[in-house]
């Protein structure tokens, strides 16, 4: 690693369920489409759950979302990171 160089390493967001199974899917998106966390639901029945990303997070912290997921179904939330200062 570089001198000066800052790493941070983390879940990026957090769920109350923790079946749940999140994905940040921020590069290789279409032209004209932004970030979204994919949000997985493994279980046999349909949940509705809190997701937060920790204040410390770069781009995302303190972004808090619900989620309402099927049974054995994902849904793709879109996020957007926050400004810099």
């Amino acid at each position: 690693m570089a001198p000066g160089s800052t790493v941070w390493a983390g879940n990026v967001f957090l769920c109350e369920n923790k079946a749940v199974k999140l994905t940040l899917v921020c590069d290789g998106m279409a032209a004209g489409r932004g970030p979204c966390l994919e949000v997985h639901n493994p279980a046999d029945q349909a949940f509705h759950a809190a997701i937060v990303s920790p204040p410390h997070t770069p781009l995302f912290g303190g972004m808090r979302l619900t989620a309402s997921v099927p049974a054995k179904a994902s849904v793709a939330l879109p996020v957007s990171p926050r400004q810099q200062p």
